[in-house]
């Protein structure tokens, strides 16, 4: 599931999850669809897309508004087992991970992202180089990660 297709944040999201999915043979993608990253939106995506393809067995979602949207129609539709992914590692999204709606989150490590934002302009402040791509991990929440 999509968020505001003319974001570069969307764009981004999208291109990385295409990407992976295609690097994954036991993956095959039916839909992509926008909810512009919002929780109502997805709830009918969600109801949409099972129609059209009953058999779907995971949901990604580029954020977790959209995934807890898309969680909220699979538990008012009693299909436990389709599973959701989301992206932010939202409070909700890691309760939604422990109560067993959702199967994981992406944390993209905001805050380090700002610090290393920070230490860079301070360095190039400071006369030194800073490489031109700097990639920062991102983190794989599940519910082992709460255990």
């Amino acid at each position: 599931m999509e968020g505001i297709q003319e974001a570069r944040n969307a764009q981004d999201r999208l291109a990385g999850a295409k990407r992976a999915f295609k690097e994954n043979p036991n993956i095959t993608v039916v839909a992509s669809e926008t909810a512009h990253w919002k929780i109502d939106e997805a709830h009918d995506v969600t109801m949409s897309l099972l129609r059209t393809h009953p058999d779907v067995g995971a949901i990604f979602c580029a954020n977790d508004m959209m995934a807890l949207g898309a969680a909220q129609y699979l538990e008012e539709a009693n299909l436990p087992h389709v599973l959701v992914a989301g992206y932010d590692n939202l409070q909700e999204a890691q309760q939604a991970i422990k109560d067993g709606k959702m199967e994981s989150t992406i944390d993209q490590q905001a805050a380090l992202q700002g610090y290393m934002g920070v230490q860079f302009a301070i360095d190039l402040i400071d006369g030194k180089e800073v490489a031109p791509l700097n990639l920062v991990d991102v983190i794989l929440v599940t519910r082992d990660s709460f255990k």
